[in-house]
């Protein structure tokens, strides 16, 4: 059996055929820990950004900082307001946006041959996308008014929870669905794998 990395990067458009779990699993496993050190890396890029502004900032504006140092920890503290160190959450936003982007690009086709092999429609592969694009706008717009002092829209902020609720459980059927044994014989998308 071919290498299943190998196997997924060549045919990352080919949405017709079956893949076996052995095909598939390690190639998502991929994918999602790939995703996750993109988006680790966004946030650290953010956090670096904005502590990086307050130290110009407290060595610009001493007179308005106050730095306590416990126990090998310390405090920044700053008195007034300065919109300027708040961390930049739409760039936040966009690297996460960018990054589910990627994944379901990357995963699109896999999910779509694996769920042939198990004699369902690549259709069953879309569920999730409605929630999860609904969660990722939805939350920029809560940020958005939160960093902008603007009072957040609480009942958007409830749909967004229900909504991430719904996301979580329509997903876990997908993944219920791609860990199941393919069929044995063939179905109407061709014959069995491996």
């Amino acid at each position: 059996m071919p290498n299943p990395i190998t196997h997924n990067l060549t045919r990352l458009t080919e949405f017709r055929g079956r893949d076996t779990r052995s095909q598939f699993w390690p190639w998502a496993a991929c994918v999602v820990g790939g995703a996750f050190a993109l988006w680790m890396a966004t946030v650290a890029l953010m956090v670096s950004s904005t502590i990086a502004k307050v130290r110009a900032f407290t060595a610009a504006h001493p007179e308005q900082v106050e730095i306590t140092t416990f126990a090998g920890t310390t405090s920044v503290q700053i008195h007034g307001d300065h919109p300027a160190l708040t961390p930049d959450f739409a760039v936040m936003g966009w690297g996460m946006g960018v990054t589910v982007i990627l994944a379901v690009g990357l995963l699109a086709a896999a999910v779509a041959r694996r769920l042939h092999d198990r004699g369902r429609s690549a259709f069953w592969g879309l569920a999730p996308l409605p929630f999860l694009a609904f969660g990722l706008v939805g939350v920029q717009v809560v940020m958005r008014e939160i960093t902008t002092d603007v009072e957040p829209n609480m009942t958007l902020f409830l749909a967004i929870f229900l909504n991430n609720i719904v996301y979580l459980g329509v997903l876990l059927t997908l993944i219920i669905q791609l860990s199941g044994a393919g069929s044995r014989e063939a179905n109407r998308f061709g014959p069995p794998v491996g």
